[in-house]
C-alpha cells in the first residue's frame, strides 16, 4: 500500500526494582534500532536506566497512536515480564517492579483489533510466550488479526541475557543482506520464516553461551488463510521478466526456468566463481541466451524428445560443471507449453531444440525421494 508507513519503538529498561539489572539493554537497543532502520523502519529508540510502569505504558501508547491504521508498527520491548493471574497474560515489568495494567499485553493485543495500525510485538522478557498463545487468539480470524506476538520464551521459561534481542539484531541484518532463501518472486518474507530464524539463533546463542534454553514461541496461525503481513521487506525481490513469469508457474517447473537463466555453460559458471556478473545483472529486466556449444547433445536429446511414441529412458549425465542442468533447462523450456513461449529468447538460437510436448512432466529432483517426486504430478 502506497500510504504505509513502517514505525518502530524499541524500549528497554535497565533497573527495576527486587529484580536483576539488566546491564545489557542500552546497548542492545541501541542495536535493535540500527538493525531496524537497515530495514527501511522509521524508529523511536529508548533506553532508560529506570521508567516506571505509567511511564513505560505511555511511550508504547503514543507509538501506538502516532500510527493510522494502514501503518505498520514493531514494538520491541526489552525489559523483565511476569506472569498475570491464572497465567491470563504477561505484564511488562516497569522500573517500579509493579504489575500495571497499562503493560498488560493481552490487554494490548485486545486493543488492537478494534483498531490500530498491524503491530508485531517482539518481547524480551519471561514469560512473554503467554501473549502468543492467548485462548481468544485462537477463535480469532487471521484476516481479522491486528496484532502478532513473537516472543523471547515460553510461557513457563526465563528469558536471559538479552539473548532473543541479540538474535533479532542478527536476523535483522541477515534479512537486509538478503540471506533467506526466498523467492524472489515474493516481495515480504514471511513472518513465519523471520520467527522460525529467530528460533534458531536464539537456540545457537544458547548453546554457544552452555547455558538454560528458553524457546521462541510466536502466534499461531491457521494454515488455511494467508494473510498478508508485509512487515519485513524482500531484499532479494526482483520485478522483471524473469520474477515475472516465475510468478505464473507451477513450482516443481521453476528450477528449470532458473537453471536456463543462469548462463548455461561450463564457462560462465567459471566466470561466477571469479566473481563476474551475470548477463542479466548487466541488462536487468530481459532474458539473456548464454548457452553455447553440445551441439551432438542438443541434436540428439532434442530427437528423442520430438519421439514420445518411442518410449525409453534417456540419462543426462557428466563431471560437476560441465552444463548437465543448462542442457536440461533447454530441453523443459523449449517443450513445455507454459515455458515455451516465454523463453523463446533463450532457446531460439541453440542448434537444436525439441518441439512442444503436450505431455511433459518436468520434476526438480534435487534432495527428493521417489514418493515425493511421484507427488509433484
Amino acid at each position: 500500500m502506497a500510504d504505509t508507513r513502517l514505525k518502530a519503538i524499541t524500549i528497554g529498561v535497565r533497573h527495576h526494582h527486587g529484580l536483576a539489572a539488566l546491564d545489557f539493554a542500552a546497548e542492545l537497543v541501541t542495536q535493535v534500532a540500527t538493525a531496524l532502520r537497515k530495514v527501511d523502519y522509521e524508529v523511536t529508540e529508548i533506553a532508560a536506566d529506570t521508567l516506571d510502569a505509567e511511564q513505560l505504558g505511555a511511550r508504547i501508547q503514543a507509538a501506538l497512536k502516532a500510527c493510522t491504521a494502514d501503518d505498520l508498527l514493531i514494538v520491541h520491548v526489552l525489559s523483565h515480564g511476569e506472569l498475570g493471574d491464572g497465567d491470563s497474560t504477561v505484564y511488562v515489568l516497569g522500573s517500579d517492579g509493579i504489575k500495571n495494567p497499562v503493560l498488560d499485553v493481552d490487554q494490548w493485543l485486545k486493543n488492537l483489533q478494534l483498531g490500530g495500525p498491524r503491530t508485531l510485538f517482539l518481547l524480551d522478557l519471561c514469560c512473554a510466550g503467554t501473549a502468543a498463545r492467548l485462548p481468544w487468539q485462537q477463535r480469532l480470524d487471521s484476516e481479522r488479526t491486528r496484532g502478532w506476538v513473537v516472543a523471547a520464551c515460553q510461557r513457563d521459561q526465563a528469558a536471559y541475557d538479552g539473548r532473543f534481542s541479540q538474535a533479532l539484531v542478527a536476523v535483522l541484518n541477515g534479512l537486509r543482506d538478503n540471506e533467506f532463501d526466498v523467492d524472489p518472486t515474493v516481495s515480504h518474507v514471511p513472518l513465519t520464516t523471520i520467527a522460525r530464524a529467530l528460533r534458531q539463533e536464539v537456540n545457537r546463542l544458547t548453546v554457544e553461551a552452555d547455558s538454560y534454553g528458553q524457546t521462541v514461541t510466536a502466534s499461531l496461525q491457521d494454515i488455511s488463510s494467508d494473510p498478508d503481513l508485509p512487515f519485513f521487506r524482500n531484499f532479494g525481490h526482483a520485478d522483471n521478466e524473469h520474477t515475472r513469469m516465475r510468478t505464473g508457474l507451477h513450482p516443481a517447473l521453476r528450477p528449470f526456468l532458473d537453471e536456463l537463466d543462469e548462463g548455461l555453460d561450463a564457462r560462465h559458471f567459471l566466470d561466477r566463481a571469479a566473481g563476474v556478473g551475470r548477463l542479466t545483472d548487466q541488462l536487468p529486466g530481459q532474458l539473456i541466451g548464454c548457452f553455447s556449444g553440445r551441439k551432438a547433445q542438443l541434436i540428439e536429446l532434442s530427437g528423442w524428445m520430438d519421439r514420445p511414441e518411442v518410449g525409453g529412458l534417456c540419462v543426462v549425465i557428466g563431471s560437476p560443471g560441465v552444463g548437465k542442468s543448462a542442457l536440461l533447462g533447454i530441453m523443459v523450456c523449449a517443450g513445455h507449453k507454459v515455458l515455451r513461449r516465454p523463453t523463446r529468447p533463450i532457446w531460439n538460437e541453440v542448434e537444436r531444440a525439441p518441439y512442444q510436448v503436450d505431455r511433459l512432466a518436468a520434476v526438480h529432483a534435487r534432495q527428493r525421494r521417489v514418493p515425493a517426486i511421484v507427488r509433484v504430478h
